[in-house]
């Protein structure tokens, strides 16, 4: 326990001794100015790694924002708006041709059944357009409607007086339809998606008898196809 405070006693006061032999002949000062141009190389390297850091920081939040697209999360958190692609078209599409050989009158009707994959009620408002064997719809035909979560509305136009294209015993028929239809949640009308399609139907086929119902197979393309 003597030693013990002996040693502590001689430590002490071998600091005082030494602190005040370092005041007397001012060796702080001295010895503040051999450090300094090391401590400013020092700080000045500090200031670089910190920029450098922030650099770095500023770059992988970048790319995270990017990668993880949070301006379009951000953006559908505050206005919500259906997915891309969410109403999509299901089912094959038909052209109906109806044709009267005793009045020459000829009528067609095209339909194309879109499907709602969103969890939630879509509006929509569709614009039609449509031509058969060369005789245009009077005019686009336009309209606003509902498709309820996970069910499908049918796109229905009809164009009259359609001229017949017969050969001996053989009609070809040639449709397109466009529909342009632009959708959303009814509680944010701002927040829109749009589909677009060109529908095209051709065939050729033997006439058989003068009245009654043929199915006829046609050739379905589709073209011009926009999802935005």
């Amino acid at each position: 326990m003597a030693r013990l405070f002996i040693g502590l006693l001689v430590a002490v006061l071998t600091t005082v001794l030494a602190r005040t032999i370092i005041a007397v002949l001012g060796l702080d000062a001295k010895a503040l100015r051999l450090v300094q141009p090391f401590l400013e190389i020092l700080r000045e390297k500090l200031r670089l790694l910190a920029w450098a850091l922030s650099a770095i920081v500023g770059l992988l939040l970048l790319v995270l924002w990017l990668v993880f697209r949070f301006d379009e999360r951000l953006s559908n958190w505050m206005s919500p708006r259906p997915a891309l692609g969410s109403l999509y078209k299901v089912d094959q599409p038909v052209l109906k041709f109806e044709m009267n050989r005793t009045t020459g009158k000829n009528d067609a009707e095209m339909a194309v059944k879109l499907q709602n994959g969103n969890p939630e009620l879509l509006e929509f408002r569709c614009e039609l357009r449509a031509t058969v064997n060369g005789k245009d719809l009077d005019q686009p035909l336009i309209f606003n409607g509902y498709v309820n979560a996970g069910t499908s509305t049918t796109l229905i136009t009809r164009v009259r007086d359609v001229p017949a294209k017969v050969t001996g015993d053989i009609v070809e028929v040639t449709g397109r339809m466009r529909y342009d239809v632009t959708y959303y949640f009814p509680a944010n009308k701002a927040g829109t998606r749009r589909t677009s399609k060109l529908v095209e139907w051709q065939t050729k086929s033997r006439l058989k008898g003068v009245s009654g119902e043929t199915r006829i197979d046609m050739f379905v393309t589709f073209g011009d196809e926009i999802e935005e």
